[in-house]
């Protein structure tokens, strides 16, 4: 990430807004790997050298620079290192005006691209002049788009007045489309639903976006997303592809449409494009999370663990990675370390951003044999979970008590991470073959995806694991 030489220091998002904005640019540079943005921006807070960045990225070159904004000017210092030797093969400093920014931001990458014999063909993004202002505030809306509950409310404020400088901003428009759909989605992951008015509102900046610029990943991202939720799976795919197309490395879209694989019961396919996006963003903690979950259902628990440990040492005491690490030391036969975390999960009395961990902690304690504890820590989360959590079933599930999950009412149409849960989760091995568990699948609508989950599975068991990130 450039540095912030802004006598204003409270516009840090400026500057990572520009660095975000040249890491697309060159991301789009055919034959570059770039490494995305999240990881990139890691070592702001976490210093080192530039060849432990380049060995923690696992790239071989560095850009590093700086970004002054004073009145309507902007000054962009950029220098390329070699990460081996740590020589710098290139530098220079950009004098412009803050309307034409986008101008320079492709003159440097083309100005990089060239001094690794590689070609930026084409501009990424229509040429045109952009209002300071309305750029400003979209870059304030994506930085504080990352930082959810707390940051959202002052995204989508900042989105809404670009649209207000200019209504036919796309990438406004795109910024709304991704609060309206990441609200949705942490919705679904605390369990209170998905709230179709949100999904629709974000269904329809996301057409607005693509219709003023059909080249905008994060609009293309964000629109893949909302079908899947919604259940429109082709539209999906569509979408997805589509910002692909675009910019290969960007490892968001790889993540999501790894959602939309394991929702489709393709385990292997959703495993590659996790593996992908682990490895364009080693340091997201996000991804990691996503990726990890997919290796467990997988079976794989060593790889899983290993996720796992990275996760959280980006972020300590995330409760879901600690309930899913505390599974994969049960599967490893570490059961004294696996129930100890299960009962840390369970003492820690953090309320919110659970997740999926309870779960797993039930699950632990339940294959421990701890009936005691089992019965107390189900009441007390059961009682915490809004009506139609899809959790519900779930913990009871993994509590052994499969009469009481098979008649538990879910919403409609099933979510991702609930339908994955049926299709690969071990809490359900034990009834997997009776009628009243395909009765269940039926009635939620997944006995298709159901088939093709359960032998993918099986096929994947039988072959050579996917290479590591």
């Amino acid at each position: 990430a450039f540095e912030n030489r802004s006598s204003e220091k409270d516009s840090e998002y400026f500057s990572d807004g520009i660095s975000e904005e040249l890491l697309n640019v060159l991301s789009k540079v055919p034959g570059l790997r770039v490494a995305a943005r999240t990881s990139s921006f890691y070592f702001k807070v976490k210093p080192a050298s530039l060849k432990e960045i380049a060995r923690e990225l696992n790239v071989f070159y560095l850009v590093e620079g700086s970004v002054q904004r004073d009145g309507s000017r902007a000054r962009i210092g950029a220098s390329l290192f070699r990460a081996d030797t740590g020589d710098t093969i290139w530098a220079d400093r950009f004098d412009t005006e803050l309307k034409d920014i986008f101008t320079a931001q492709d003159e440097i990458a083309r100005l990089i691209a060239s001094k690794l014999s590689l070609n930026l063909s084409a501009p990424s993004r229509p040429a045109r002049v952009v209002d300071p202002a309305m750029h400003g505030l979209v870059l304030e809306g994506r930085y504080f788009l990352t930082q959810r509950d707390t940051g959202f409310p002052r995204a989508e404020a900042a989105f809404a007045q670009a649209l207000k400088l200019d209504p036919e901003f796309a990438p406004a428009h795109a910024g709304l489309a991704a609060v309206h759909v990441l609200k949705a989605v942490f919705r679904i992951i605390d369990g209170v639903g998905g709230n179709a008015a949100g999904l629709a509102e974000g269904r329809r900046f996301a057409q607005q976006a693509l219709a003023l610029d059909a080249s905008l990943v994060d609009a293309h991202s964000t629109a893949g997303y909302e079908a899947l939720l919604s259940g429109r799976f082709n539209e999906s795919e569509q979408h997805f592809q589509r910002g692909l197309a675009v910019n290969p490395n960007d490892a968001f879209t790889h993540h999501w449409r790894a959602h939309l694989l394991a929702r489709l019961g393709q385990l292997d396919r959703a495993l590659e494009e996790n593996a992908l996006a682990a490895e364009l963003d080693p340091f997201s903690w996000a991804l990691l999370s996503g990726y990890s979950g997919q290796l467990a259902l997988a079976c794989r628990h060593q790889d899983t663990l290993t996720a796992l440990e990275r996760l959280l040492a980006i972020r300590p005491n995330f409760l879901p990675a600690q309930g899913l690490a505390a599974v994969q030391m049960l599967r490893l036969g570490r059961s004294a370390e696996a129930i100890a975390l299960a009962r840390q999960v369970l003492e820690n009395p953090q309320p919110s951003q659970r997740q999926w961990a309870d779960v797993s902690a039930v699950q632990v304690l339940h294959e421990g044999q701890l009936d005691g504890d089992v019965r107390t820590y189900a009441a007390k989360v059961l009682a915490s979970y809004p009506a139609e959590d899809p959790r519900r079933p779930a913990l009871l599930a993994a509590a052994g008590r499969f009469e009481e999950a098979l008649v538990t009412p879910i919403k409609s149409p099933v979510d991702p991470f609930n339908a994955r849960f049926y299709f690969w989760a071990e809490a359900w091995d034990p009834i997997r073959d009776e009628p009243r568990f395909e009765q269940r699948i039926a009635q939620l609508g997944l006995t298709k995806e159901y088939k093709v989950a359960r032998e993918t599975l099986q096929r994947m068991l039988k072959q050579p694991k996917l290479k590591k990130p």
